[in-house]
């Protein structure tokens, strides 16, 4: 009974000791054509989005606005007063002190020079001059109303109390 017990133990062991069953080998097709070098420049990127948006400038007989189309690939209420000012509709110094959003209605607020400027002119000029600014950027930002403040406070132009939301002037 000895040498059976030594027997079974000795299979135990060896069964124990036995090397796990092995994977399957894959064989790689060594035939199959290499894949060619990946281009070393980067790809291309998409070109940015193009904004198109109307400028609407005084025309001489100041009873009217002439539009131009300004296309860029960035909008910015700093982009639309230097387009402005470029198109010489306001002078340099007419600068935003503030520019906010809420829903359809655009918030400005402008520094003196604006306000001055709308003051020394005539009721078609004021006409013009906010007409063009305010067209412009309701244009711009696919408003539909300008609240606007010079200064921090409603600007009262001598023809004009500036209290209420500003839409499309014709």
């Amino acid at each position: 009974m000895k040498s059976f017990l030594m027997i079974l133990l000795l299979c135990a062991l060896l069964a124990g000791c036995a090397a796990p069953p092995e994977a399957p080998i894959t064989v790689l097709d060594t035939q199959q054509p290499v894949a060619e070098e990946l281009p070393t420049e980067p790809p291309a990127t998409a070109p940015a989005a193009t904004v198109i948006y109307t400028l609407y400038i005084p025309n001489d007989d100041a009873e009217t606005f002439t539009e131009v189309t300004i296309e860029t690939n960035q909008i910015s209420a700093e982009h639309v007063l230097a387009a402005l000012q470029e198109y010489d509709v306001l002078p340099e110094n007419v600068a935003l002190n503030a520019f906010g959003s809420s829903g359809t209605q655009l918030t400005m607020d402008f520094n003196r020079p604006f306000g001055d400027l709308i003051s020394s002119t005539g009721t078609s000029g004021e006409r013009m001059i906010t007409g063009s600014v305010f067209n412009t950027f309701l244009n711009a930002f696919q408003a539909e109303s300008i609240v606007f403040t010079v200064e921090g406070e409603i600007l009262e132009s001598g023809h004009v109390i500036y209290d209420f939301p500003i839409g499309y002037i014709e």
